[in-house]
């Protein structure tokens, strides 16, 4: 018998369904409703599937307030600048005659396609010449063993702050890219703190921690490679090892390089702006980690802190860390020498 096609109102379903949980064969099922067994199949898998939700119909809703095309209007607007606030690319929106939405609409537009607000990630401003610098190093040194790089003494400075804290920004973007230059806040060094130092580690241990009091210029800094860094490399590695520091205006005058000539003291040429390839910059965070619940009166108390922190840590955290170059050579060479995410 050919049956005719037709849909099954919310009273027959439930009959459907209530004929079935009282073993009647699905054939006479569909004789009784004139459907196919076919059509009886599919309405009782729905009904496995979604339960009681089955016999609730779907409402139409209020229709969106913006078309499509309006819709990437807001995102390529946002795409345009992810500086943007939401605010700011709802006043363009109806600036270039948008329909009247709310910022909240704006928004969501944003977040359907994955468009949400981030803090952007610091990370220093790279020239050109930078950037060329950067992948010549990278590619120079990224073959380069890890008993090579156990043989390089890392040196820097670092403050440690007692209070205060860096203000919020966001930056709208897609997930996963973070490290995209066009996401990334500019900065330059340094930042505020109260308890200022020079150290240097290698792959054979941590080297001393020297405090620095006053407004440190290249005469002091003279002094910390005469007194502390050289007298540390001679005893720990004898001749065999490659000073580095970077290139800050003290560490490249004419009085320190003069110094580090006389006393032909080996020295690995650094690309400026290149945190992400200096291992010690995350030395730096473990010691600021490691102090992070301890609390300090003063500046002379913080570095005594600092000082038993930095006894104590394990060479398995500077194994890792030089480990990490060849990877962070990598990153910069796949970047085309933008910062990475070291």
């Amino acid at each position: 018998m050919n049956r005719v096609t037709r849909y099954l109102t919310e009273a027959e379903l439930r009959a459907v369904v209530a004929g079935w949980k009282n073993k009647v064969s699905r054939k006479d099922l569909a004789a009784s409703f004139q459907i196919s067994v076919f059509g009886i199949n599919r309405i009782l898998q729905r009904f496995k599937h979604n339960g009681e939700a089955m016999f609730v119909k779907k409402r139409p809703g209020r229709g969106s307030k913006t078309t499509q095309s309006e819709n990437r209007s807001i995102v390529a607007l946002s795409r345009d600048d992810p500086r943007k606030s939401a605010s700011e690319i709802h006043k363009e929106f109806l600036e270039v005659g948008g329909p009247k939405v709310t910022v909240q609409l704006v928004r969501r537009r944003l977040r359907d396609v994955g468009l949400r607000a981030h803090r952007p990630v610091s990370k220093p401003l790279i020239s050109a010449k930078n950037r060329y610098l950067r992948m010549k190093f990278a590619k120079e040194h990224k073959d380069w063993d890890i008993d090579q790089w156990k043989q390089v003494l890392w040196s820097d400075e670092s403050k440690f702050m007692l209070f205060g804290s860096d203000g919020k920004s966001y930056v709208r973007r897609p997930l996963g890219t973070r490290y995209k230059p066009e996401y990334q806040v500019p900065t330059v060094k340094h930042g505020g703190g109260c308890v200022m130092v020079w150290g240097c580690f290698s792959g054979h241990g941590v080297g001393p921690l020297h405090r620095i009091e006053g407004i440190m210029d290249k005469h002091m800094y003279r002094g910390i490679l005469d007194t502390i860094m050289l007298p540390h490399a001679r005893k720990v590695h004898r001749r065999r090892y490659l000073f580095q520091h970077d290139n800050d205006p003290k560490h490249a005058s004419i009085v320190v390089k003069e110094y580090i000539a006389n006393k032909r003291i080996p020295v690995m040429k650094w690309p400026s702006q290149s945190p992400d390839l200096n291992p010690i910059e995350h030395f730096w965070e473990h010691c600021d980690r490691m102090l992070r619940d301890q609390r300090a009166k003063n500046a002379k108390e913080k570095f005594e802190q600092l000082q038993d922190v930095w006894s104590k840590i394990p060479q398995e955290v500077l194994d890792k860390l030089l480990e990490s170059i060849p990877r962070r050579c990598q990153a910069v060479i796949e970047a085309r020498g933008y910062a990475t995410k070291y």
